[in-house]
């Protein structure tokens, strides 16, 4: 993995109203040749056991304000564990390409095993006019997806309802989510709280 850029910051070592320069230019780049995807696991705790390749060619230009990215963002048979979750992830695979301030989210899909196979699979664009508030459309499937399975906490398979996937529309100022999600099985455990004052 290799990456180099010029990111306008103001490092004064004294007060000042803003650190960032937002209309200042930024020029920066990404490179990947078949990383693998344990690379995550050096960057944060909520991930174990990754393996797979990363491949990233990605530009970065406009201001902090307005980025403008190109390129491409790929995952080719990955894994991982999620120990916060509790649940594993295999057959990851992404497929994101970058243009301008558009992103499409071509194919993001990753398998569990629970009782049952499941996957979800998320697909969709977003832009990025302005880097505050970005707007999305989005939509989400999954089948027997093991979201979670925390002893004592909960171990949940979920699925979108059929027909209707969940559905983001909007920015972060306002959105819509619409569709439907169902639970065929599942446990949610209550702690004992006869002895606790509530």
């Amino acid at each position: 993995v290799s990456a180099r850029g010029r990111l306008p910051v103001d490092l004064s070592l004294v007060p000042v109203e803003r650190r960032v320069l937002e209309n200042d230019p930024l020029q920066a780049s990404v490179r990947t040749d078949s990383a693998d995807l344990s690379v995550l696991e050096a960057v944060t705790p909520a991930v174990q056991r990754a393996s797979g390749r990363v491949q990233a060619e990605v530009d970065v230009a406009g201001t902090w304000k307005r980025p403008r990215f190109t390129g491409l963002f790929s995952i080719a048979d990955g894994a991982l564990s999620l120990p916060n979750a509790g649940i594993r992830l295999t057959r990851v695979t992404a497929d994101v390409g970058l243009s301008g301030d558009s992103v499409a989210v071509r194919k993001l899909q990753a398998y569990t095993t629970g009782t049952r196979v499941g996957w979800a699979a998320l697909t969709g664009a977003a832009t990025i006019e302005e880097l505050l508030n970005p707007t999305v459309d989005l939509t989400l499937e999954a089948r027997n997806f093991h979201v979670v399975s925390r002893p004592r906490v909960a171990d949940l398979e979920v699925s979108t309802a059929r027909g209707r996937p969940l559905h983001l529309v909007g920015s972060k100022r306002g959105s819509t989510l619409t569709g439907g999600v169902e639970i065929e099985r599942g446990e949610i455990y209550i702690p004992d709280i006869a002895t606790k004052k509530v």
